[in-house]
């Protein structure tokens, strides 16, 4: 057996059509990573090759699901990307809570002013300033409802991000690899 490091390139197969390959998953194109010997080799070299590409691949995360002679299923486990999307929430929920708490001191404030709007026109001088305090107090009080409406929105938005965050789940990507008379290695996506 020939001791010949390699490190696998994955450029695009010719043809896929005349190859004698197990079937697992979609129809891709396969790609050739290890060039084999230009020769019909023994299949105890062969399957020295492959032993020696899917050690390659277990440096590089991905395990060995099935095994049969001159083939092999390996898989890895992408883990999802749960964290931004819960940190975004997170601040989410605290803009939320922000503008509501800004709309809930607009609402107070307003309610104040109608109050002392009125109070000031129980006097005859004091109706002139009076009534147009009490329009600016209703205006403020509406102002303030509309920003705890918003800011009960953007936390509820916030909320949903989180909550999308925590229920990402983790992906499996599968590969096929297997051998053929001359050692070349095929592999594609499974």
């Amino acid at each position: 057996m020939s001791d010949r490091v390699h490190k696998p390139q994955l450029p695009e197969a010719e043809s896929t059509a005349q190859w004698k390959a197990p079937q697992w998953g979609e129809q891709v194109p396969a790609r050739v990573v290890f060039p084999g010997y230009g020769r019909p080799v023994d299949p105890g070299q062969r399957e020295a090759e492959l032993t020696r590409f899917v050690g390659y691949m277990s440096t590089r995360g991905w395990t060995e699901v099935h095994r049969m002679p001159g083939a092999v299923l390996l898989a890895r486990v992408q883990p999802a990307e749960s964290g931004t999307a819960l940190a975004a929430g997170a601040s989410g929920v605290a803009a939320g809570a922000a503008v509501g708490g800004v709309g809930l001191v607009g609402t107070l404030i307003g309610v104040g002013m109608m109050v002392l709007g009125v109070l000031l026109t129980l006097t005859i001088i004091g109706a002139v300033v009076g009534i147009p305090m009490v329009a600016a107090g209703a205006a403020v009080f509406s102002g303030g409802t509309t920003a705890v409406a918003a800011g009960g929105a953007a936390g509820a938005a916030g909320m949903a991000v989180g909550i999308s965050g925590a229920a990402a789940h983790d992906h499996t990507l599968r590969l096929q690899a297997w051998t053929d008379e001359t050692g070349r290695i095929f592999v594609k996506s499974a």
